[in-house]
């Protein structure tokens, strides 16, 4: 009776838990995000553009000639302590006007880009500065749903929690307390939200192309 017990324990602790194989199998083909690598952003509405001019990102209305300061990325070194350092930013701009800047661990999210680019002014208050203990490598637009392959609840995970989230490279063999994975120089490929909140992992970047738009990014 009591192996039944237990054995009855371990069957609902697997089933609510998202939990995967051990190992699971991942494939290095994280060259396929180069073709989201962009020199000028645009707002999904696209009344201004953003792109890097003297190592300052400047947003600019499509109404207008004038450029205006965003933020310096020698001033984002200052804040983030990564002096003569040559590692790159990644920086997305999602729907909502708000804009993610990654280099490393550090995430910078400026919220109201759109306020700026109106008013040309930069507002401290929008920045706000966090550490991630895993690595951006691009950002997820929205995802679609696969009627004939997938089940109704994946369809509802992915079309609502994956949209505005991150895909990720994770090198430690346990993440986020989903269990073991493969580790190797590839790295896993993990999505999580803005806050740094697990919600999957896939084994290849062209896996999650298959059902997933990716935002565009300037690599500088």
């Amino acid at each position: 009776m009591n192996r039944l017990k237990i054995l009855f324990s371990i069957i609902i602790l697997f089933s609510a838990t998202n939990l995967y194989a051990d190992p699971m199998k991942v494939e290095n083909d994280w060259d396929i995000l180069e073709s989201t690598y962009v020199d000028k952003l645009s707002n999904v509405d696209n009344t201004f553009t953003l792109e890097v001019i003297d190592n300052v990102l400047q947003a600019k209305s499509i109404n207008s000639d004038e450029y205006c300061p965003v933020i310096s990325f020698d001033y984002l070194d200052e804040i983030l302590k990564q002096y003569e350092d040559d590692a790159t930013y990644s920086v997305f701009l999602f729907d909502d006007n708000s804009l993610h800047l990654y280099k490393y661990n550090y995430h910078v999210t400026i919220t109201k880009v759109d306020r700026i680019v109106e008013n040309c002014v930069m507002y401290e208050s929008d920045i706000k500065v966090n550490y991630r203990k895993f690595i951006i490598q691009s950002a997820i637009h929205e995802c679609y749903e696969d009627n004939v392959n997938w089940s109704e609840s994946f369809n509802e995970s992915i079309t609502t929690r994956f949209k505005n989230t991150f895909l990720v490279s994770q090198g430690s063999r346990y993440a986020f307390g989903v269990g073991r994975l493969d580790i190797s120089e590839d790295r896993n490929k993990l999505i999580v939200d803005a806050n740094g909140q697990y919600l999957g992992a896939f084994p290849t970047v062209k896996y999650v192309k298959s059902f997933c738009s990716l935002y565009d990014q300037i690599y500088e």
